[in-house]
């Protein structure tokens, strides 16, 4: 194991991860727990097909989460990025007028808390959110797109930029489902398959996309319960999309596939 004159790998490491993110269209994401240095605490990984990068840390938190994605260097940013998430976690318009003016960038966590401090915003919450949001902003504005897709298995502390669920955990809340009959059991385990069947439609798709185009469109528009809608919907932003609610496969947008809703649908009509 390398212990000495290892900085020029973690120099290496670092400018990876600020590459991969800015190249990407998407990162997988998740995290575990592990030990380093004698201490309990937890490994991030992030990557795609061109990158992997692995993080360990005392503890995990979207906090956390966005300061892995930043790195060693700290980028505190009030832009568009950042208000947009204020807005979307309804922090209040006069503090979002307080952060507005002045200083719109910071380098180093206690410039920023400082900064807080003598805008007066002090409550954990606010301080937390504004924080994330900063830092999110930080981001952007090295080039990581605002669009970014961030696949993980749900958990709170990733759900940042346009976030989507893995194929593994949008399916496994079906088997939960309770059948009451014959008709119930069958339409869980069609719905389970017909999801699997999908995925290896979309591996075809990905390698040929023109010579499989015809095929994706079928199974998609049998898979997802806004049947022939599909491709007007998928024309659609997943704000406006009115055949969707919040991540839904039918806008195309790596958004969870609604097959719980038709198994759950499929159920109560037989009733």
């Amino acid at each position: 194991m390398l212990t000495q004159d290892k900085e020029v790998f973690h120099q290496e490491k670092a400018e990876i991860l600020q590459v991969g993110l800015v190249v990407s269209s998407y990162i997988g994401v998740d995290d575990t727990g592990a030990r380093h240095q004698g201490q309990n605490g937890y490994c991030t990984v992030v990557g795609n097909d061109w990158f992997t990068y692995f993080e360990s840390t005392a503890s995990k938190s979207r906090l956390n989460f966005l300061q892995v994605l930043q790195g060693g260097q700290r980028d505190y940013v009030v832009n568009q990025a950042a208000r947009n998430y204020w807005e979307k976690y309804e922090i209040a318009a006069a503090i979002v007028a307080k952060l507005t003016q002045g200083p719109q960038q910071f380098t180093e966590e206690t410039t920023w808390q400082a900064h807080l401090q003598e805008l007066g915003i002090t409550g954990a919450r606010h301080v937390r959110v504004v924080t994330e949001g900063a830092l999110l902003g930080g981001l952007v504005s090295r080039g990581v797109s605002p669009d970014l897709h961030v696949l993980s298995d749900g958990a709170g502390q990733f759900v940042i930029f346009a976030h989507c669920s893995c194929w593994i955990h949008m399916e496994r809340p079906l088997p939960r489902l309770v059948p009451h009959n014959e008709e119930h059991r069958a339409a869980i385990e069609g719905a389970r398959q017909r999801i699997w069947e999908f995925y290896q439609e979309l591996k075809t798709y990905k390698k040929q996309p023109d010579a499989a185009r015809s095929l994706f469109c079928k199974s998609a528009l049998m898979l997802c319960p806004s049947r022939g809608r599909l491709t007007r919907a998928s024309t659609r932003s997943s704000k406006t999309c009115p055949n969707t609610r919040p991540t839904c496969c039918a806008c195309w947008t790596g958004r969870r596939c609604r097959c719980i809703t038709m198994a759950k649908s499929r159920i109560s009509e037989s009733t």
